[in-house]
């Protein structure tokens, strides 16, 4: 359950970065929302291999 809802916020944060880095150019503000990103895989990752 807890893996699903994660699989989930990351399908949300990947919507609103791809939707916002079309309507946007506010460089600084995709610089944060792409290592929010990493970050969100990263902890899929380290569940996935525990």
């Amino acid at each position: 359950m807890k893996k699903k809802k994660l699989m989930w916020t990351l399908l949300k944060h990947f919507y609103d970065f791809t939707l916002k880095n079309r309507t946007s150019s506010n460089t600084e503000y995709y610089k944060g929302k792409r290592e929010g990103m990493l970050e969100i895989i990263e902890m899929i990752n380290n569940i996935n291999n525990k």
